[in-house]
């Protein structure tokens, strides 16, 4: 500014110095006036120059110090306000948390009160639905066994008229009858029926058509009923089963009979049952309704055309909890009258069929009485010949029972058993699902999805699959055999955390496992340490894929029973939500955690409190429970366990990788940031070194080179930190005030929206077409993604996230929510490929491939042909096959070279027990037929006393070697008597049996007693008696059965005599021998 200044007073200067060269002098002045006058200008300029200059400094200074006090009051000022803002926000935080608190505590003590009054409801609930079952079974019982009493009576009466004079008729042709046998044209056919009556033992109930097919097979014959039938001519309907009745005499009249099962509907229905709400109940039971009455309508419309049909058909409900249903509210009578359906149940319909078999029966007899008796002559006939088969077959058994060794495993749906495969001769494990479990859907349902997953896999951390088969009369698979514990059982040995190189080199291997399932689209759901196996050599082996399902189609819920152990579920699995790999890497972050601490991160007295457990709370910190834990290996098993999938490693490969990375640098630091901002939340992985950015004592290294801070830097920072710091309030304030205005001025806000909450329907089922139609209003955003599916036709929905309500769980969501649909493309069909001349493991895995479930099967081929390779495949190539369904088991036939069978029995007389007789049958190929076991007194116990066939008889494979084992020589107890009379003089007798056992026996002086001995043993020997006076006695003994009877060793006295009265004179001792003495 004084710069400013100096150059105005110069310009003034110059200006007048213009002025007075320009103005004329007046009259009379002289040019050295002007010359004096310009001299004094110039003195007042320099005078006044000086003047303001120092006036302009002085005034310069005091604005300085003007400004330096304006600006300490406006800091004053700020400081005072920012201190009146920290106060009341720390007066308002106090109060606010005050009411948090006591918020939640009202909330808990609703919540313990509400959950008080839910249990009471229930167990009122329970007791209600229990009478009113127990009630509704007992009068169903009743008016069965009123309806069964009344139909065997009448079924009774006309069964004996029509045999009465059925075998009366018999009886008077029977001579001549008989006279014409001879002729076997009807053997085959008895003895079919006679092996389908011996053999009529079904499988077990299961649902649908199955069920139906199964009841009708065990009730009527193959002729009497048919599949598959279109009873209405030029229709392309066709029924599932339909009975044969009688006709005119040239056709027959079908009485169509359809199974359905409305799953959906009956367990709404149950479920509403469990809210006890009646309104819920009566809408569910509306549904129910409709579902059978539009069945009913199928029936009526497709498969009732009089006369090729009976003017009614029959609807067959597979469980007897929906039949009861359907009685109960009256449909049966409704159908009845309006579409002319019957309902049956199991039970019903057997009763039925039993009914129309009986008039079959009826009818038979009539017709084909004169046949009785070819029959029964047939059968006659034929008894050796059936009993021929029946060695055959319990040879067979017998191969079987040596094949499978031994059980070696039992689980919640099947039995595993050792076993040897006879054409590869190495020990296999066969899985079999027990027989009790077949006829439960659900179970049926995890052994097939087991089967296909592991088929698809191939991996050495990965129990290995020869061979699977799964029909409807048995399923099993043949895996590698495993001789080795498992993991859980090496944790419990230990006792104690495993080091973390122990856990390393476990977790890697269950890592490169599941990466190579999740490569191949299977989850396996249920990882866990007891199902790894851990062998001999330390390596692991992945096990038990019961309930792994491929990933495309997951959507498996808690209410599918045991999907996982509770122990080792991701939150999402215990919640129901769709569930990826990702829950795979939860459970093996949980194994990681149970094995560096010894203990499992949530743990409680019930498996719900667990999975609640496992959604809400947050594990105890691994390092606090073992500190001796490397940091870096405590934060991969943190990530691994993340609440979010999202925060989880992204694949068992990323996993992988950061073990590596802890295995080259166990000092590194994993550090996982979360960013927030409006995008989804994402994370970042940060491999830091530790000693990286920091010196010792923690202060942070100078840049080389940086030039040093200015003096008086520090009092810079001061004055500059008040104006930064109310700066920055103030910004806060005006952002504060923006934010409050957007989020009350736009509606779209998610806090404060004015968007409605509205139930979200169940789209399961339903075509896009169909969605549109029946919720017209809806605002709903829908995003679709299809996948292959076998349970949906293509374009109908098969699955949504988020998932619909339930009654006990209604699912509320904003009115305009995002919902995703997955549209089935149906089944996925491929092509049969050509197997011909591959290998076993080239067609396993071309239909791997395909996503085919292959069954290999032997062929014998003459010598000089290929062996092992593929002859021919059912279906045959070409053919158009389901892909990853239950209809998707091909049989691929292998070729196996002729070879000579012959072989010849060797000598198993005097082997010493019966494992080495085994191992020389099994050496001959040949199999263990009979055994039994008999008493030897020359074969030791355990010894095979003779064999069937004898030694060098030649035989054929697995032809039965049948042997006899001792059990050793026979015991027997043989009895030795012994007597004194009044004269024996006391003392000790003994009894020994070769000398040794001795049995002392010491009678009473003139007293007469016997005493017998009981000795058990075997063979011969000899009985030794020790008398008092020192002589012996001696007796031969044969203990073998028939030998020795009892022994009598006689009766021995002495020269004992009773001492006179007591009351006489004492006899003098000098002159009488002491009493018990004398020969």
């Amino acid at each position: 500014m004084t710069e400013y200044i100096t150059l105005a007073l110069a310009g003034i200067a110059a200006v007048l110095s213009l002025i007075c060269v320009l103005i004329r002098p007046k009259q009379g002045a002289t040019l050295r006036d002007l010359q004096n006058l310009s001299q004094e200008l110039q003195e007042e300029m320099r005078a006044l120059r000086t003047e303001v200059g120092g006036t302009i400094h002085g005034t310069l200074q005091s604005t300085a110090e003007l400004q330096a006090n304006a600006q300490r009051q406006v800091a004053e000022a700020q400081n005072t306000r920012l201190r009146e803002l920290s106060e009341q926000l720390a007066v308002r935080q106090t109060a606010l948390q005050k009411a948090v608190t006591d918020q939640l505590q009202f909330i808990e003590q609703r919540m313990k009160t509400g959950a008080l009054e839910s249990e009471q409801k229930l167990e009122n609930i329970r007791t209600t639905m229990e009478t009113r079952i127990a009630a509704m079974q007992a009068d169903n019982g009743k008016r069965l066994d009123e309806m069964r009493h009344t139909v065997d009576e009448k079924l009774q009466k006309t069964l004996d008229e029509k045999l009465q004079q059925s075998f009366s008729r018999v009886s008077e042709q029977l001579e001549s009858v008989y006279k014409g046998l001879g002729e076997m044209q009807t053997l085959a056919t008895g003895v079919g029926d006679l092996k389908k009556v011996l053999s009529n033992v079904k499988t077990r109930g299961i649902l649908g058509e199955i069920q139906l097919g199964a009841i009708l097979e065990q009730i009527l014959a193959p002729e009497q009923y048919a599949e598959n039938v279109a009873t209405v001519k030029g229709s392309s309907e066709r029924v599932e089963y339909a009975v044969r009745l009688p006709g005119d005499g040239t056709s027959c009249v079908y009485l169509p009979i359809d199974a359905k099962f409305p799953i959906d509907a009956y367990n709404g229905l149950l479920d509403a049952y469990d809210t006890a709400d009646a309104a819920q109940v009566e809408a569910a039971a509306k549904v129910l309704e409709q579902r059978i009455r539009q069945f009913a309508k199928d029936i009526h419309t497709k498969y009732i055309h009089v006369p090729e049909t009976t003017d009614f058909g029959i609807m067959f409900l597979p469980i007897e909890g929906l039949y009861a249903e359907v009685v109960r509210r009256g449909m049966v009578e409704r159908l009845q009258a309006e579409f002319k359906v019957v309902i049956a149940g199991p039970t019903t319909m057997a009763a039925l069929l039993n009914s129309l078999q009986m008039g079959f029966k009826t009818l038979a007899i009539q017709k084909r009485s004169s046949e009785v008796w070819d029959v029964l002559s047939s059968v006659k006939s034929e008894f050796e010949t059936f009993g021929t088969a029946l060695e055959q077959a319990q040879t067979r058994i017998n191969q079987a029972g040596n094949a499978l060794e031994s059980l070696v495993g039992v689980g919640g749906m099947a039995n595993v058993y050792k076993a040897t495969d006879l054409l590869e001769n190495r020990l296999v494990a066969v899985k079999i699902l027990r027989e009790e479990c077949r006829g439960n859907e659900d179970l049926v349902r995890r052994f097939k999805n087991e089967s296909k997953a592991i088929s698809v896999l191939d991996h050495p951390n990965i129990v290995k699959v020869y061979d699977v088969s799964v029909t409807d009369k048995l399923q099993f698979i043949v895996m590698e055999y495993i001789d080795g514990i498992t993991l859980k059982e090496y944790m419990e040995y230990r006792a104690q955390p495993l080091t973390y190189k122990e856990t390393l080199h476990f977790i890697t291997q269950v890592l490169a496992a599941l990466q190579h399932a999740h490569e191949k689209g299977i989850v396996h759901r249920d990882i866990k340490p007891q199902n790894i196996m851990l062998l001999a050599d330390s390596t692991i082996k992945v096990m038990d894929f019961g309930i792994a399902r491929f990933s495309r189609s997951e959507n498996q819920t808690m209410t599918d029973k045991a999907i996982g152990s509770v122990h080792y579920i991701s939150p999402e699995q215990a919640k129901g939500d769709t569930t990826d790999a990702k829950a795979d890497i939860y459970s093996v972050g949980v194994m990681m955690y149970e094995m560096l601490s010894g203990k499992l991160p949530f743990e409680s007295d019930s498996p719900v409190s667990v999975a609640i457990k496992q959604i809400a709370d947050t594990a105890t910190p691994l390092r606090e429970l073992n500190p001796a834990v490397p940091e870096a290996l405590a934060a991969i098993t943190e990530r691994a366990m993340a609440k979010e999938p999202r925060e989880r490693y992204p694949s068992a490969q990323a996993m992988l990788a950061d073990i590596d990375e802890f295995k080259r640098n166990p000092s590194v630091k994993f550090e996982y940031q979360y960013l927030t901002d409006t995008a989804p939340t994402r994370y970042i992985d940060k491999v830091v070194n530790k000693t990286a950015t920091k010196q010792s004592g923690g202060q942070q290294r100078p840049r080389t080179g940086a030039r040093p801070a200015a003096r008086g830097g520090t009092k810079t920072k001061k004055r500059l930190a008040l104006p930064i710091l109310a700066g920055m309030a103030a910004a806060f304030l005006i952002g504060a005030a923006i934010l409050v205005f957007l989020i009350f001025k736009y509606e779209g806000n998610g806090m404060f929206s004015q968007s409605m909450d509205v139930d979200l329907p169940n789209f399961i089922g339903l075509t896009q077409a169909e969605i549109q139609e029946k919720y017209p209003d809806s605002k709903f955003i829908f995003q679709t993604e299809e996948e292959y599916n076998t349970e949906y036709a293509a374009g109908v929905v098969c699955d949504q996230y988020p998932r619909a309500q339930t009654a006990s769980d209604p699912k509320r969501v904003k009115e305009n929510a995002k919902i995703t649909l997955t549209i089935s493309r149906g089944v996925e069909i491929v092509t049969m490929p050509d197997l011909s001349g591959m290998s076993r493991a080239e067609a396993l895995n071309a239909c791997k491939e395909k996503g085919l479930m292959p069954t290999f099967k032997t062929e014998t081929v003459p010598k000089g042909q290929a062996s092992g390779v593929v002859l021919r495949t059912d279906p045959v190539s070409g053919t158009q096959v389901e892909a990853n369904t239950e209809n998707s088991s091909v049989t691929v036939y292998i070729s196996q070279e002729e070879v000579d069978k012959s072989t010849t029995v060797p000598n198993l007389v005097g082997v010493a027990s019966l494992s080495e007789a085994q191992d020389l049958i099994r050496s001959a190929k040949l199999v263990l037929g009979g055994y039994s076991e008999e008493y030897s007194d020359t074969v030791p116990a355990g010894a095979v006393i003779s064999q069937n066939p004898v030694s060098g008889t030649p035989a054929k494979w697995n032809d039965p070697v049948s042997i006899v084992v001792s059990k050793g020589a026979q015991e027997r107890t043989i009895y030795v008597h012994i007597a004194v009379d009044e004269t024996n003089e006391g003392g000790t007798y003994t009894l020994l049996l070769n000398g040794g056992n001795p049995q002392p026996w010491s009678p009473t002086a003139g007293q007469a007693s016997s005493y017998q001995w009981s000795v058990t043993s075997t063979g011969t020997g000899t009985i030794t008696l020790q008398k008092p006076d020192g002589t012996t006695a001696e007796q031969a003994v044969d203990f073998a059965p028939g030998g020795s009877g009892d022994l009598d060793f006689g009766t021995f006295g002495g020269n004992y005599k009773k001492p006179d009265d007591p009351s006489s004179t004492p006899p003098d001792p000098s002159q009488s021998a002491p009493s018990g003495e004398g020969d």
